[in-house]
């Protein structure tokens, strides 16, 4: 049914990002034929090592891997040096507006004019408020 709905579309259809098994069930998707895309990202994929996988199974079947939005912006960086890191993308998706969603970082996004630029600095590139983020953690462990 879903390739039919497929064949009858006239725009890409983009998806998998969410389905259980995730990267694994995306295989099934490009099998089926029902996508002309598929989506990742390092919250909802099984980390990098789960979207690199995605990525790459796109890859050996001629399809994009777009990467997409993890609302948390030091996670948004390891997409950011994914997006970098593989040759079957053409966009990192973003919420918007950027400063809504910059928990955790001490600066804004490396983002200007809609293009984003990778840091050239170890690790993330991006220093962490890591004040902000441990004085907004909850401890639910009881503590003796």
């Amino acid at each position: 049914m879903l390739k039919r709905l497929r064949e009858n579309l006239s725009i890409p259809l983009v998806g998998a990002e969410v389905i259980a098994e995730h990267p694994y069930s995306v295989a099934e998707c490009i099998k089926a034929d029902v996508l002309d895309a598929v989506r990742a990202d390092v919250s909802w994929s099984g980390g990098i090592t789960g979207a690199l996988k995605t990525a790459r199974l796109a890859e050996a079947f001629n399809m994009n891997c777009e990467l997409h939005s993890t609302i948390f912006h030091p996670l948004e960086m390891v997409n950011m040096h994914l997006s970098g890191a593989i040759q079957n993308n053409s966009y990192l998706e973003l919420l918007w507006p950027l400063e809504t969603f910059d928990f955790g970082l001490k600066a804004p996004l490396p983002i200007s004019g809609g293009f984003a630029s990778l840091p050239e600095t170890p690790g993330l590139g991006i220093e962490l408020d890591w004040d902000l983020i441990d004085g907004s953690t909850i401890c639910t462990i009881n503590q003796q």
